[in-house]
């Protein structure tokens, strides 16, 4: 038995492997386990793996079969001894003093879930995404989820301590073989009103590579959105009107997505924004600030034409001057 299990999924990532699991075992909190667990990787990276367990007595190294990112975390959740449990992906790494603070946080408060911010890493590059020192309870956490979600900070399941008594209890675990895992198993434990703790510091960086801009279309993409729509609304029906807009919101990325190959772009985008769901969403969303207007007056529009075009150059913008900008860089 230790305070926390560290669970590590592993494929294919050699290249970044030791620097993330040194910066687990720098950790000044010493009381802990890491879990590896090697989800089919190449040989090279299982060897990585398996070398590390001559580094340190407290890592447990799991090879099996490849399932996924899901599939390795509910694996590292089943030998899971610890008192809490900590994701961390292979190819990040922490920043000193991330255990303690969150382990003292989430003992003084008995908190079911401990957060902390994140830091993204552009090369040398860090941009920090942190939220507040606060205890959330049933109440005052609906009204900061929309901050939390508009910031990104409430879906990663990477930088949290969970109380593994918590997870037991509620017998949630990430869905396999669907994208945005992450985000359906954080709005499911939110069903059972967990005392919620946040850090205001940063400990958590995730690396951002280069190659990591996506470059295809992925047709299942807003099939589940809509699913995370419908969760959203369960979960925080008080907060509806800013689901509606997010839902909008995600359309039009999926639209902006279209442009990546080709095909039928008006035919889909049609189909889309003629529904019931889409009409209603951008008629009832709550739209603050000059962009979100923009996007909200387009969208009630539901004209085809209009919302391509918009896209379209949304596309340009996220893409091409993305990829001028990392040429720069």
């Amino acid at each position: 038995m230790c305070k926390i299990s560290v669970i590590v999924p592993v494929y294919n990532t050699e290249k970044y492997l030791g620097k993330c699991i040194q910066s687990v075992l720098c950790q000044d909190f010493c009381d802990f386990e890491v879990i590896i667990v090697d989800d089919g990787s190449n040989e090279n990276c299982r060897n990585k793996c398996n070398l590390l367990l001559e580094k340190d007595n407290r890592i447990r190294v799991f090879h099996k079969e490849n399932g996924g990112l899901s599939s390795a975390r509910n694996f590292g959740l089943n030998m899971a001894r610890g008192e809490y449990i900590f994701f961390l992906d292979s190819d990040d790494y922490l920043l000193q003093g991330a255990f303690t603070a969150l382990f003292k946080k989430a003992t003084a408060f008995s908190a079911d879930i401990t957060a902390a911010g994140y830091n993204l890493v552009y090369g040398k590059t860090v941009k920090p995404n942190g939220f507040k020192n606060v205890a959330l309870n049933k109440e005052n956490l609906q009204e900061n989820l929309p901050i939390l979600k508009e910031k990104n900070l409430l879906d990663t399941a990477c930088g949290k301590l969970y109380k593994h008594s918590f997870l037991q209890e509620t017998g949630v675990l990430f869905t396999q073989n669907e994208i945005y895992e992450d985000t359906e198993f954080n709005l499911e434990l939110l069903k059972f009103n967990p005392v919620y703790v946040w850090c205001k510091e940063c400990f958590y960086c995730y690396v951002q590579h280069k190659g990591s801009i996506t470059k295809s279309f992925n047709e299942n993409k807003l099939k589940t959105l809509e699913k995370r729509y419908f969760l959203l609304c369960e979960v925080s029906p008080q907060n509806k009107k800013h689901w509606d807009f997010l839902y909008i919101q995600w359309c039009f990325s999926a639209f902006c997505d279209l442009f990546l190959q080709k095909g039928k772009k008006r035919q889909y985008i049609k189909g889309v924004i003629t529904k019931n769901l889409f009409g209603e969403a951008a008629q009832n969303s709550l739209a603050n600030g000059f962009y979100k207007k923009i996007i909200k007056a387009v969208a009630k529009t539901k004209n085809t034409t209009l919302i391509t075009i918009f896209c379209y150059l949304v596309y340009l913008l996220k893409y091409k001057a993305a990829k001028l900008f990392l040429k720069i860089r």
